[in-house]
């Protein structure tokens, strides 16, 4: 009895350790988002996936995505019709990286902060496809912030009604020609929703930069390149990345596939609108096989990570490097039930071709304040070079502190809540074989770690008898009881089966005796062997 407890109580043991807590896909904060002019809206961060700010469009006032890797402004609003300034029924089709939209041109009144842009072009969205993720949250569009001729609008426009008009320039553009004496840019600086170091979800700013981070104007100016001003290549908000380090040693990229890129460069877009960043997938090997316990999962194509290790990940642009946040490296996610930390550095399947090489999204641009500068341009001229500049805002002391902290937290609140995982999805649980060749790692959390999985079984009964002894001492009284109860059934049986033997024995052998008087009188044989096999 004692062995069974025993044995049911290191079962528990092992379920412990086990860790599932929920996750919230798209947990949003609103903080504050500083504006030109300090005229304050509303932001919110939907858990660093999606960056949105207010905007009013057609008398309506919503929530919109900034995007810096697209140009057109369009807008799917669902509770009610959209006032216009004019109508087209010009049809017009967009896709992105992921999703796509249908539509018509339409013109109305645009206001976003202080700017207020009457008869703005833009794409009445009748149908999308893949879009649910900022749709589901009550962001009903996105504002494009690159060029006119990256806008379809802008293109399908002069395809209708000639190359001559302006009507179908992008928003920032006609931002900018209402007033050119004001500095043609834009800064964005995007928040992290588990630092708790950050009080604003993000800075966006038109033609002019934060007080605070205004140093960004000191910074290397990155040309555009490659920069092409046509409809067939058109324009991106897209540098030269100089290289890659992770623990201080660079990696060898390949040759890029933008002509006249320098070797060992590459071409990376910066777009706002873009979470996990496509990179080679050798450069994506390169930085998680360096984490201690990190492994590569073949079902789901993903690294998995000990949530409480991490790497020093840097980018080179114009010969300064710019630190990621280890918190930016990895996120948390669930898979069979179970939580992991993944890379956020993701393999890209983009084609090779001559416009870039690379994508760095949010989880780059989480740790800089970015200036896109237009350069000298302006509706008569577009011949001046955009320009970007790039300002850390990563500070890896504080950073490694801060990553500690919230990923101690969130590995105690999966503790907190273990529940036990069913054989079917631990035996679905991702395997590979772990990396050994660490650089860096914790001594704290990784002693835990190895602690909870080797630890024995008085250590792992200790916090189990404190918290479930009362229950557990009942479960076994409950037990002992109805073993008591067994123990006397089972003792009365085994009497009335003795009883049942002899009895048995007693009429066997009378038989027996009848066999051999049964010569002498058949009838006494006949009534001895009733008799007997009536006692059962």
């Amino acid at each position: 009895m004692n062995t069974i407890f025993f044995v049911l109580f290191a079962s528990l043991c092992g379920l412990s350790s086990a860790l599932r807590f929920p996750v919230v896909a798209r947990d949003h904060h609103e903080r504050g988002l500083r504006m030109v002019s300090s005229q304050n809206t509303n932001v919110q961060n939907f858990q660093d996936q999606v960056y949105a700010t207010n905007i009013t469009v057609g008398g309506q006032e919503f929530l919109i995505q900034l995007d810096t890797g697209s140009s057109d402004l369009w807008v799917k609003y669902p509770f009610a019709p959209l006032q216009t300034t004019n109508t087209t029924e010009i049809p017009l089709q967009d896709s992105f990286g992921i999703g796509g939209i249908n539509g018509t041109i339409q013109f109305t009144n645009v206001t976003l902060g202080p700017h207020f842009v009457p008869n703005q072009a833009f794409l009445n969205v009748t149908e999308e496809k893949d879009f649910d993720l900022i749709l589901g949250d009550n962001i009903f569009g996105i504002l494009g912030l690159a060029f006119d001729y990256d806008s379809n609008v802008d293109i399908e426009l002069e395809v209708q009604w000639g190359t001559n008009q302006t009507l179908g320039r992008t928003f920032l553009s006609n931002v900018f020609a209402q007033n050119s004496s004001s500095p043609n840019m834009i800064t964005i600086l995007l928040g992290r929703a588990s630092d708790p170091e950050y009080n604003t979800e993000g800075v966006f700013t038109i033609g002019e930069y934060d007080p605070e981070l205004a140093d960004v104007a000191n910074q290397p100016q990155l040309q555009r390149y490659p920069n092409y001003n046509n409809i067939s290549t058109p324009p991106r908000w897209s540098v030269v990345m100089d290289g890659m380090t992770v623990n201080g040693q660079a990696f060898s990229f390949n040759t890029s596939g933008v002509p006249g890129v320098p070797a060992g460069a590459q071409v990376a877009i910066l777009d706002t609108g873009y979470t996990f960043p496509p990179i080679p997938g050798p450069a994506v090997d390169f930085i998680y096989s360096s984490i201690d316990g990190a492994y590569f999962d073949e079902s789901s194509g993903l690294w998995i990570v000990p949530c409480e290790n991490s790497t020093t990940l840097e980018f080179q642009f114009g010969n300064q490097s710019y630190p990621v946040h280890p918190l930016d490296i990895t996120t948390p996610t669930q898979i069979n039930n179970t939580i992991y930390c993944v890379n956020t550095y993701r393999a890209s399947t983009l084609p090779v071709n001559n416009q870039f090489d690379m994508i760095l999204g949010d989880a780059f641009l989480k740790n800089v304040y970015a200036s896109f500068d237009y350069g000298h341009w302006n509706p008569e001229n577009n011949t001046g070079i955009p320009f970007i500049q790039l300002l850390s805002t990563t500070d890896m002391d504080k950073a490694w502190a801060e990553f500690d902290q919230v990923r101690s937290d969130q590995v105690a609140a999966a503790e907190a809540s273990a529940t036990p995982v069913s054989a079917s999805v631990s035996s679905a649980a991702p395997t590979a074989t772990a990396t050994t060749n660490s650089r860096r790692s914790f001594s704290e959390p990784m002693r835990r770690s190895s602690e909870s999985s080797h630890r024995s079984i008085p250590d792992c009964l200790t916090p189990l008898l404190e918290t479930y002894g009362a229950f557990m001492m009942a479960v076994m009284t409950g037990a002992v009881m109805v073993f008591v109860m067994c123990c006397a059934v089972g003792l009365a049986l085994a009497v009335r089966m003795l009883a049942r033997s002899q009895a048995r024995g007693r009429a066997a052998y009378l038989v027996v005796d009848a066999k051999e008087v049964a010569a002498a009188d058949p009838e006494a044989v006949h009534e001895t062997v009733q008799r007997s096999y009536h006692d059962y």
